[in-house]
């Protein structure tokens, strides 16, 4: 009788639980800027999701495909190793201190080829209709900063009202 209470006040527990935010982004997205947290606009050669530069990332399209937790990502500059990126992302616990949900990114394929890299944790800090930000913290001119990454909607379907 124990258990089966323990059970049920378990089940209870978990299907009331408030899901990730994360759940929520879908749809096509829009790099527009990557600052500190001062909002000082950062271009940097330090490289993000063991893949390319931070300047790199800047005008990329990202996709979110919040049923199954992939996506992919377009980097658009000629100068970059340019071309689509496919990734899983996997939310983790909401942190209790801050209610900052984080989760973590791992690239899948690079060039054409097949590779799982090491997963890259990120926060989520804002999400609405039309923005989404991140944050992240990384060694940029030999001191650890913490960056903001700042995307904006590029269209209207996929995200529910928050």
């Amino acid at each position: 009788m124990k258990k089966t209470v323990v059970l049920l006040l378990s089940f209870i527990f978990l299907s009331t639980a408030s899901k990730p935010l994360l759940k929520e982004v879908s749809g096509r997205w829009l790099i527009e800027s990557i600052t500190t947290n001062d909002n000082k606009k950062i271009v940097s050669d330090s490289v993000l999701l063991n893949d390319v530069s931070l300047a790199c990332f800047y005008q990329s399209i990202w996709k979110f495909n919040p049923d199954t937790f992939s996506g992919e990502y377009n980097i658009n500059d000629l100068y970059c190793s340019f071309g689509k990126r496919k990734f899983l992302y996997q939310p983790q616990e909401l942190n209790q201190q801050n209610n900052d949900e984080e989760f973590s990114i791992v690239t899948t394929q690079k060039k054409g080829k097949r590779i799982v890299n090491k997963p890259t944790q990120f926060k989520l800090i804002k999400l609405s209709n039309t923005e989404l930000q991140w944050q992240h913290s990384m060694l940029i001119e030999n001191k650890i900063t913490t960056i903001k990454i700042n995307f904006k909607k590029l269209n209207n379907t996929g995200l529910t009202s928050l």
